[in-house]
């Protein structure tokens, strides 16, 4: 008895196994990576793409320090900001009110604990007698060695809502709490100003373009020779 054999297409591929060696690196997995340590956010799109090949060992690592990496930028880049808008205006009041204090309390301990009447007789330097937006501090003397300093603020104007109040009796916490209207307030302006850029002047010299505003043309030059003069009259 003979059995058919069954026939085997020669172009069909179904049991055909790829037996192709897998890739060892993956190349944009490392680059990813590399970029993560140096560029962050950078370096987490590269990862990113890089999942799509195989091994992903290093775009898995790549992916996890990026998005680290990138949410430690995200957090300088907030602190810069803050620093350029509320930073000159607050380390300028706190510094300022060291000193005064410092001056204040020396003055007391010299005079039998009397205060001092103003701060320019407790020693202050004049740099210390104004805020950061040059009005000078408004000192306030009070009983048993007690002082206030108001603050005018952005505004330059007493008595409005971005007036600051310090005593020498306040802590830090309290100093912090004090000047906070007045610091938010000079950021926001700080901030209004650099985005408020004033217009260039118009510019006062006539355009070479614009016929009405060019001078008038001056007249040609002739090539010709000039005309023969008349012989003078003999007497």
């Amino acid at each position: 008895m003979q059995y058919d054999q069954p026939q085997h297409d020669p172009y069909d591929q179904g049991d055909m196994i790829d037996d192709r060696p897998e890739a060892r690196t993956n190349t944009l997995g490392v680059v990813g990576l590399v970029l993560s340590f140096c560029i962050s956010p950078v370096g987490l799109l590269v990862s990113l793409v890089a999942l799509s090949r195989r091994p992903r060992g290093f775009a898995v690592a790549g992916v996890i320090v990026g998005l680290v990496g990138t949410i430690v930028w995200g957090i300088g880049a907030l602190l810069a900001a803050s620093a350029w808008a509320y930073g000159p205006a607050m380390f300028k009041t706190l510094g300022d009110f060291t000193v005064i204090q410092q001056r204040l309390t020396v003055y007391a301990a010299n005079n039998n604990g009397a205060p001092a009447p103003d701060l320019t007789t407790a020693g202050v330097p004049g740099d210390a007698l104004v805020d950061h937006w040059g009005t000078p501090y408004v000192f306030t003397p009070g009983a048993s060695g007690t002082w206030t300093i108001q603050i005018a603020g952005p505004d330059r104007t007493l008595d409005t809502a971005d007036d600051a109040r310090l005593s020498g009796t306040m802590s830090q916490a309290e100093i912090g709490r004090a000047i906070t209207p007045m610091i938010e307030a000079a950021g926001a302006s700080r901030a209004a100003g650099s985005a408020t850029q004033p217009a260039p002047a118009p510019s006062t010299s006539p355009d070479p373009a614009d016929p009405a505003g060019a001078a008038p043309d001056a007249p040609p030059a002739s090539s010709d020779p000039p005309p023969p003069q008349p012989p003078a009259s003999q007497p």
